[in-house]
């Protein structure tokens, strides 16, 4: 992670004599730091841990560039106890390996993962356990779910970043019942079985993971090239000074430029017929952009925000 960080800032001195701390500005590694350290007894041991530590890292480190989205991510799991971290980095897991997958259509078989553990999150909070004690039973639930759905045959190859143990998880084992479980599972597989490429697409390019999705899919020559007017501003400042509000107004339009060119990419490698299907259906040639007021949307936004998905 330290040799990613590296590579990604280009700044030697970042971690030199400096222990990971809440306040320093590398929320993946402090996030996978807190993860490999905090309560291992209680998760499955050190060993176990630091193995699957240990792949999502390789990784990072083998594709510096996803820490840009990685980070944003993180940020949102290093708060409260390290059932929240663990949440993240089953969650930074995933991303990676749909990092992995050379296709897009590989990469959004795999994203239906995040879909699952998202619809799994949703579920947890609708037991109504209380934000105390949301994240502690959406881990422990997440892994029984996981133990049934591979036990059934609804998915054929584990997930990545599932917790073997739960620290704090006598304070919810009144919530993992073998009821709940079945029903939660149920929902998740079925839907699974219901996604279409499309579902999963519009999940991916809407919601809080389209910069992640951007970069996995856009290669990096090209995303730099897309942010160039942005860039050149920035290394310019000092010769050709601009407002706070123009520069922020560039980033924003390249932003944009970007995920536009991440949503082209997508449709075009998906089946033609859907792009299709849906002009016919609502009489609109509009991309998934002009949904905004759709259900699906709503729920999708709804489902991707982690604030919802899990108590603080």
């Amino acid at each position: 992670m330290k040799a990613a960080y590296k590579e990604f800032y280009a700044i030697d001195e970042n971690f030199k004599n400096r222990e990971a701390t809440p306040n320093h500005q590398f929320p993946t590694y402090f996030l996978i730091h807190r993860f490999v350290d905090e309560s291992a007894g209680q998760r499955g041991g050190t060993q176990l841990i630091a193995e699957s530590a240990l792949k999502v890292s390789k990784v990072i480190k083998d594709n510096p560039s996803l820490l840009e989205t990685l980070d944003e991510s993180a940020k949102n799991f290093l708060a409260a106890c390290v059932n929240q971290p663990v949440a993240g980095f089953s969650e930074i897991a995933v991303l990676a390996e749909i990092a992995l997958q050379p296709e897009i259509p590989a990469k959004l078989e795999k994203a239906k993962i995040l879909i699952a553990e998202e619809l799994i999150k949703e579920e947890v909070r609708a037991l109504g356990v209380g934000a105390g004690v949301e994240v502690e039973l959406g881990n422990a639930m997440l892994r029984e779910v996981h133990k049934n759905l591979l036990a059934n045959h609804k998915i054929t190859e584990p997930w990545p970043g599932i917790p073997e143990g739960v620290a704090y998880e006598a304070s919810v084992r009144s919530h993992t019942t073998p009821q709940n479980i079945a029903e939660i599972s149920k929902k998740v597989s079925e839907k699974l079985e219901s996604l279409t490429q499309e579902n999963v697409s519009e999940f991916l390019l809407e919601g809080r993971f389209q910069d992640f999705w951007a970069s996995a899919i856009v290669a990096k020559e090209r995303r730099d090239e897309l942010k160039s007017p942005y860039s050149k501003a920035v290394e310019e400042l000092l010769e050709n000074p601009i407002s706070h509000e123009e520069l922020k107004k560039l980033e924003t339009n390249c932003r944009k430029t970007i995920l536009e060119e991440s949503r082209k990419i997508t449709q075009a490698a998906i089946s033609p017929s859907i792009t299709s299907s849906h002009e016919e259906a609502t009489g609109s040639g509009g991309g998934l952009e002009e949904r905004a007021g759709s259900p699906t949307r709503a729920r999708a936004n709804r489902l991707q925000d982690p604030k919802q998905a899990m108590g603080k």
